[in-house]
């Protein structure tokens, strides 16, 4: 038995699955980056 897979099916596929994991991370990226320390005013 042979699985054909639509080539542009396939990197379709792969190019959602790689904006939906970025998309996931963004949130865990911001939340490492510490606040700016507040600007002393005068």
């Amino acid at each position: 038995m042979v699985c054909y897979v639509d080539s542009k099916l396939f990197s379709r596929l792969l190019m959602s699955a790689g904006i939906g994991l970025i998309i996931a991370a963004l949130p865990a990226a911001a939340g490492e980056i510490p606040p700016a320390p507040p600007s002393e005013a005068r």
